[in-house]
Order: C-alpha cells, then sequence, then structure tokens
C-alpha cells in the first residue's frame, strides 16, 4: 500500500482484502503535518463511497473541518447484492 508523503492532502484509493474478498476503500487527507482525527464514512446498501463524499463535503478542502476520512465499499454478498457483513456469515443467508 503507497502511503502519502507527510504532509499531502489529497483523495486517494485503497484496496482492501479480507476473508477471500476485494474492495476499495477511499481515503481523504486533508493537508499538514498531522495527526488527524478520522471520520469513517459507511453509505447504503446502494451508495457509493463516491457519493456519500459528495454529500458530505467531506472532501472539498474549502469546507474540509480538518479531519481525515476513510469512506470504504460495501461487500459483494453472492445473491444479496452490496452489503455490509457483521463478520457474521449467516448475515448473507439473511440478507
Amino acid at each position: 500500500m503507497l502511503l502519502p508523503r507527510q504532509g499531502q492532502g489529497g483523495l486517494f484509493t485503497y484496496e482492501i482484502r479480507f476473508d477471500g474478498q476485494r474492495s476499495e476503500a477511499l481515503l481523504f487527507l486533508p493537508p499538514g503535518p498531522g495527526p488527524f482525527d478520522l471520520v469513517v464514512l459507511l453509505h447504503g446498501g446502494s451508495g457509493t463511497p463516491e457519493k456519500m463524499l459528495g454529500q458530505t463535503h467531506f472532501d472539498d478542502p474549502d469546507e474540509a473541518s480538518g479531519v481525515a476520512v476513510l469512506a470504504p465499499t460495501s461487500a459483494e454478498l453472492p445473491g444479496h447484492g452490496q452489503h455490509w457483513n457483521s463478520g457474521n456469515h449467516r448475515d448473507a443467508e439473511q440478507a
């Protein structure tokens, strides 16, 4: 995973692998040396990280409140579409 240079702000995309599945997350870092508080944005079932960042304006440097923002993508559960999985694999059966 490539990390931004210290003090470099901007929007970065990261690949996440967990339990054999691949997903992505967007990370917004404000400019400056940090450290920064972290906000985790979880989108709704039909949403996307891009949509959440656009709706909240967390990634707008002019409106940013000096926090880092992590916006992951939910996982594809076979036969059920995009969902957040609590780690209890029975979630997929109940979705």
